[in-house]
């Protein structure tokens, strides 16, 4: 996966989290989009959290597919 795809993968997620609070400013996300992947992060927690105490379902298979992201550079 190119550099792009992978800015584009962790910009998503970051932009579809489910409370606005956690979601990026617009000036945020112009700024990722225009910076090096190296500052960008992964959201903390999953954009799919059910509950205020983090129940998740499905995250292992999410991290899993973000490694790969992260280390796949074809």
């Amino acid at each position: 996966m190119h550099e792009l795809e992978k800015k584009l993968c962790i910009v998503g997620l970051r932009c579809i989290q489910m409370k606005p609070q956690d979601r990026p400013a617009m000036s945020e996300v112009i700024e990722m989009l225009e910076a090096g992947i190296d500052g960008l992060q992964i959201p903390p927690r999953p954009f799919f959290c059910d509950d205020e105490d983090g129940h998740t379902v499905g995250y292992s298979c999410l991290s899993s597919e973000l490694d790969e992201i992260d280390g796949d550079d074809e």
